[in-house]
């Protein structure tokens, strides 16, 4: 084991959100890779992105997190509806692929070809306009603006109190939603399970042994309410019964939607019943103690 990694916190937070600029801008600039694929990663980088602003909230100042936030905010929405658009394309396939026998019909055939449509136009806007490029260029000055934030040259202790934050409204959301479970609740919930994820990944070297089954743990509620989500997308994009002809195939595409999210979202709170088994005091003070305990191996 080497020495500790001479970083203050909020410094190595920095460093890991400049890494996904950087990652972002390569995957936007190479044309060589899969479209879908560039999407995917960019969006999840934006994602991890303001997971990592979040955490340096106080050190940032209100000023500048607000901004540098929606700054974040407005470039995942350029390529969200696109993202979306292909998701849920594929959420129907596989859908058709899970339930074969049910879903071979004229009503399923439609609905896929309306949405393929839809998502074929947007994919060839942002091509024909050069979005990407676009894009990356814009990344590169947000890279100097963050290269210049003013942050504190000791500390960093409270961004545990983020930390904590995160989870104590993480375990609230859990709570909302079992107990009316609308797609809004869920869907709330699945973004802070998304941050906590991204922030907790954040102090794994120091305590690789105990964080990265929780990472793990919180990657597949990630997954569980990720899934739930596209499928509650699909079914309030299906059309109207007054738009179908054949209504019962109608019907069986819903309830096979029904089926799935019940079956994600009972993975997805049995799953977080021991993610928030501790209190959200306890959850801080104890990523604290590793970070100020630990050490990883210099680069």
């Amino acid at each position: 084991m080497g020495p500790p990694i001479e970083k203050t916190l909020p410094e190595l937070i920095r460093i890991l959100l400049l890494e996904q600029i950087d990652i972002a801008r390569s995957m936007l600039l190479n044309k060589s890779l899969d479209f879908n694929d560039v999407i995917h990663d960019v969006r999840t980088s934006f994602k991890k992105i303001r997971a990592f602003i979040l955490l340096l909230k106080t050190e940032l100042g209100e000023d500048v997190y607000k901004n540098e936030t929606r700054c974040f905010r407005a470039e995942g929405k350029g390529i969200a509806e696109l993202r979306d658009s292909y998701v849920v394309l594929m959420t129907l396939e596989l859908l058709a692929v899970k339930y074969p026998d049910q879903l071979r019909n004229n009503t399923v055939n439609a609905v896929q070809n309306k949405l393929t449509a839809g998502y074929e136009a947007k994919k060839n806007f942002v091509l024909e306009q050069d979005e990407l490029t676009k894009q990356a260029g814009r990344l590169l000055t947000v890279k100097n603006r963050v290269t210049g934030w003013s942050l504190p040259e000791n500390g960093g202790d409270l961004i545990f109190d983020r930390l904590k934050e995160c989870y104590e409204k993480g375990r609230s959301q859990m709570t909302d939603a079992k107990t009316d479970k609308t797609d809004k609740r869920l869907h709330n919930w699945r973004k802070i399970v998304k941050h906590l994820w991204y922030q907790v990944r954040v102090f794994e070297p120091f305590n690789p042994e105990i964080l990265i089954p929780f990472d793990e743990s919180l990657h597949s509620l990630s997954d569980f309410l990720g899934e739930d989500h596209d499928l509650a997308v699909l079914n309030n994009i299906i059309p109207a019964p007054e738009d179908i002809e054949n209504k019962n195939e109608l019907n069986i595409l819903r309830n096979c939607i029904y089926a799935e999210r019940n079956k994600l979202q009972t993975g997805a709170f049995s799953l977080a019943d021991s993610i928030y088994a501790e209190s959200s005091g306890q959850f801080a003070d104890r990523i604290a103690g590793y970070w100020r305990n630990g050490t990883i191996k210099p680069d």
